[in-house]
């Protein structure tokens, strides 16, 4: 059976093929979709949009890594006796308690939209405290993004590993990323939690090598923001090709000031004007990049609308990436200082690598992308990575 993009699968052929009523099997994903990140929600909500699509009853698992949420939770004094749990401290307890407070004592425009995406565009279970409450599901997928990153997640102690949840509930993994080509813990510790997983599969092929080259059975999945079609993220952004107002979009992290330097370079030879989505203004792009307009109070919707209209991208991300080829747009990466793999990973896969630049000296505005082949290429992983769910969740 094949998948095409533009025309979606009957939910009926679906249920067939699974030999079970579609609307029975309830399927739980375990993923970073609380995080204040546009990478991470849009993933989550891509992932469980898909299933829902094809015939499953799929939610998020509302299950709130503390380790990683309460640098997005709204304020108040729980907080204090969770950081004393962790620390066994009270005077540092204290200090954190403040640094917190302080933090998000006036929350932005833009922590609002997230909470409003969070809240009413996901489709979630109902808030989960407690691993031992995850019940009721015939599959859960862990995945996608790092959840098998242990700088992220604080170690490898968690739900993302099948830590807790009921041995009664198969797992598999789908897209699961380390942030690199290996996962940082040791080897055996590693085989041991994967052996919780039916079916594993990671999003990046060094990854996916070297756990076969451990004896780890794996698979390559593309990453969930691409099962969704150009159109369907558009439909979910409000877009519209908007010709008149033509403008270069940066987005990225840990970035220096090269990027800007980059745009500046692009746009002035394609008349354009500059746009930057950021978490926090800059105040040192003076006489680098001097018509930047910097937007810090988008939403998740507001991302992919940016994304969808923009005439040229400029990024160091790799949902960045992701989404520029998802919507066909010229673009450049510029490497990030850190997790430049799963960067260099998705240029690979596309056949991109030379989108890839360090300087501005690297720009080249008369080589162009050809999207019909890359359409092609997304097609293709799409069904592969729907193959391999299919063969597992029956």
């Amino acid at each position: 059976m094949k998948l095409e993009i533009s025309n979606r699968i009957s939910l009926v052929n679906i249920a067939s093929d699974f030999k079970i009523p579609y609307n029975k099997m309830k399927v739980g994903v375990l993923t970073f979709h609380f995080a204040h990140n546009y990478g991470a929600m849009l993933q989550a909500y891509a992932l469980t949009e898909f299933l829902n699509l094809h015939g499953f009853d799929a939610e998020i698992i509302d299950y709130r890594l503390h380790y990683i949420y309460r640098n997005h939770e709204r304020y108040n004094i729980l907080g204090y006796y969770k950081w004393l749990h962790e620390t066994n401290t009270a005077f540092i307890s204290i200090l954190k308690t403040l640094k917190s407070y302080h933090r998000h004592r006036n929350k932005s425009l833009q922590w609002y939209r997230f909470e409003d995406f969070l809240n009413l565009r996901l489709k979630k279970s109902s808030r989960i405290y407690n691993v031992q409450e995850i019940r009721g599901y015939d599959y859960i997928i862990c995945g996608s993004d790092q959840i098998w990153n242990p700088q992220l997640t604080g170690g490898s102690n968690n739900p993302y590993w099948g830590n807790g949840i009921d041995l009664q509930i198969p797992m598999i993994s789908y897209a699961a990323s380390s942030g690199g080509s290996n996962v940082d813990i040791p080897i055996e510790q590693l085989k041991d939690k994967l052996k919780r997983f039916s079916a594993i599969s990671v999003r990046e092929k060094n990854l996916c090598d070297w756990l076969n080259g451990l004896g780890i059975k794996s698979k390559c999945s593309i990453d969930p923001v691409f099962l969704l079609s150009s159109k369907e993220w558009q439909k979910l952004g409000g877009c519209g090709q908007d010709k008149t107002n033509r403008y270069l979009l940066i987005y990225a992290f840990q970035e220096d000031l090269t990027i800007y330097k980059i745009a500046d370079k692009i746009a002035r030879q394609l008349n354009l004007k500059i746009v930057r989505l950021c978490y926090k203004k800059r105040t040192d792009l003076s006489g680098v990049c001097d018509s930047c307009f910097q937007n810090d109070s988008c939403g998740p919707q507001d991302f992919i609308k940016y994304f969808a209209d923009a005439s040229f991208i400029c990024t160091t991300s790799f949902h960045g990436v992701a989404f520029s080829i998802l919507f066909n747009k010229q673009f450049y990466s510029i490497s990030p200082k850190k997790y430049s793999e799963r960067v260099l990973a998705i240029l690979n896969k596309f056949g991109l690598s030379r989108r890839a630049i360090n300087g501005v000296e690297d720009v080249n505005l008369k080589e162009q992308i050809d999207c019909v082949n890359i359409n092609k290429l997304i097609s293709d992983e799409v069904q592969l990575s729907f193959d391999y769910l299919k063969s597992c969740l029956q």
